[in-house]
């Protein structure tokens, strides 16, 4: 599999882009059909997939394909390494909105975030990390129950050498959706045409720069002015 892999991509370079594609979904394929365990599908997908990277159409018809694949074979492995790359995106944000608004990120706060496994009570974090009287209140939120609960350790993941376009994926998703929330939880409004600019941003790290301008901009005519000189 991994020969095979080298093979085709070495033999498909710029200019095959829709063969790249073929190969690519017929190599993950097999992973499936030949009965691997679940941590080796993600291992041997991670590398064929930093091995053979495709142009974003195709990519999307990739990952279009691979979905629709994992649902019918209800075996949801891949897909997960999307979901992995958006928590720890969402990781990132809480600490970087606590940084901007405190100039600090306490020891304590930083590995109480870090231990944090649902997108989801991260999201909350991140609107009371933007909107938190002083660092007490934001640590009365992690220490509530509503959030721990949520928040079951699910087993160690082995680290990967190699970052998925899934990850990617999903840290680009996860980014976007932090930089509207701030702008939602500060000016009771997200207007149609930042929220279509903002869609359009593929790079994490201009994401990431909009992050703090959404969190200490005074108005969005200052926000809509940082976002045309990224774009």
């Amino acid at each position: 599999m991994v020969v095979m892999a080298h093979l085709k991509a070495r033999q498909l370079r710029i200019g095959h882009e829709e063969e790249r594609k073929i190969w690519k979904l017929r190599l993950v394929r097999m992973l499936y059909e030949k009965g691997y365990e679940k941590q080796d599908i993600l291992e041997l997908f991670r590398f064929i997939d930093w091995l053979i990277e495709l142009p974003d159409d195709f990519e999307r018809d990739f990952w279009d394909t691979i979905n629709q694949m994992e649902e019918d074979k209800k075996m949801p492995y891949v897909t997960s390494v999307e979901r992995i790359g958006a928590n720890r995106q969402a990781r990132d944000s809480v600490l970087d909105a606590i940084d901007v608004r405190f100039q600090t990120i306490p020891g304590d706060i930083a590995e109480s975030v870090r231990k944090i496994r649902k997108t989801e009570v991260l999201q909350s974090l991140h609107r009371h990390a933007i909107t938190c009287e002083n660092l007490d209140v934001f640590r009365c939120f992690l220490k509530n129950k509503d959030f721990l609960q949520f928040n079951k350790p699910v087993g160690k993941d082995k680290k990967a050498p190699y970052v998925s376009s899934a990850e990617r994926i999903g840290v680009t998703r996860n980014a976007r959706d932090m930089v509207l929330d701030l702008l939602n939880a500060r000016f009771k409004t997200i207007p149609r045409d930042i929220a279509e600019s903002l869609g359009k941003i593929e790079k994490n790290e201009v994401l990431k720069t909009l992050n703090r301008h959404a969190a200490t901009c005074e108005n969005l005519d200052m926000f809509r002015g940082y976002l045309k000189e990224l774009v």
